[in-house]
């Protein structure tokens, strides 16, 4: 088998997989702890197609991508950076164990290699990638009460506004 060279030092995506209901002798059953893949993918469905069909029969969902110009040398850092969780496996050095708190650095990572490294013009399609449904929905909700909350208080205004032009003042109370 020929082995083909391919550049990585190129624009993709650096995500963050994590595998569901697999980890610990029995799996799915070690609290708290989430077996995640730190990798880099210039399509993102794809590469998820690949996961499922070509590892262990599990699920996978992505918690976290970004799009950056040189997905190869941002991969590298975080692999770097989070070595001590790294699992040793035959044939992937991607997989990590985090537990919940370490997962929140893992996010904060992403996002400092995004602001030094991210494209501008993918971050809208990055974002949109994050949003599921289940995220948007307190978005939405956050977006209508505000506006809920606007009219309210402007319709209060207007009306404490009106009362005290129809209330005669101190002055001419006392003229009367």
């Amino acid at each position: 088998m020929n082995y083909v060279y391919r550049d990585d030092h190129v624009p993709g995506f650096i995500y963050l997989i994590e595998s569901i209901g697999y980890h610990g002798i029995i799996p799915g059953k070690f609290p708290g702890v989430k077996r995640c893949k730190i990798g880099l993918t210039r399509s993102l469905d794809l590469r998820l197609d690949n996961l499922e069909s070509s590892q262990p029969p599990c699920d996978y969902v992505i918690l976290k991508s970004i799009y950056v110009s040189d997905m190869k040398t941002v991969e590298t850092l975080l692999h770097k950076e989070f070595k001590e969780f790294n699992i040793k496996l035959k044939k992937s050095r991607e997989w990590f164990d985090f537990a919940p708190w370490e997962l929140i650095r893992v996010r904060m990572a992403f996002s400092r290699h995004h602001r030094k490294y991210g494209l501008v013009e993918a971050r809208t399609r990055t974002l949109n990638l994050n949003l599921s449904i289940a995220s948007a929905k307190p978005l939405l909700y956050g977006a209508i009460g505000f506006v809920l909350f606007v009219m309210l208080g402007s319709a209060v205004i207007s009306a404490a506004s009106n009362e005290l032009q129809s209330t005669p003042s101190q002055t001419e109370v006392q003229t009367r």
